[in-house]
């Protein structure tokens, strides 16, 4: 039974969101342990941020790819429409809510920083920056 549209683009949204929040977050905490001033980060690593998005998006694949194809990233949804295999109506419908999801996922990546709560003004990115740059107030 072929899932409806509104069925495929709340898969979309949530399948974006997972993306950004846990794949996106994984690099974001991996970056930092690599390069953080102090090398103590919450990081994973490269491997780790390699093995968080093949794994989220494995998981999405399988979760979502029956309901919606899984493309939880807008220039996967323009090859589809390049390709002529979604028509145009759909597209950006899948895009409608691509761009919300993955604001939504990049905007909690700091509620589950550690840096974002010793400082609740500065989120998890400029607190990378400053251990990048090795800045601080």
């Amino acid at each position: 039974m072929p899932a409806s549209l509104s069925r495929k683009l709340i898969a979309e949204f949530i399948g974006t969101f997972l993306l950004v929040f846990l794949a996106v977050g994984t690099a974001v905490f991996g970056i930092a342990a690599v390069v953080g001033a102090d090398g103590n980060g919450p990081g994973s690593g490269v491997v780790g941020v390699a093995f968080g998005f093949g794994l989220v998006l494995l998981g999405l694949a399988y979760a979502i790819g029956p309901i919606s194809g899984a493309h939880v990233n807008p220039a996967v949804t323009l090859a589809m429409l390049m390709g002529r295999r979604m028509p145009a109506s759909e597209a950006v419908g899948y895009w409608v809510v691509q761009f919300p999801g993955g604001v939504a996922g990049a905007r909690d990546i700091p509620h589950v920083s550690i840096w974002s709560r010793a400082n609740p003004h500065v989120g998890v990115v400029a607190n990378t920056s400053r251990e990048c740059l090795n800045v601080h107030p």
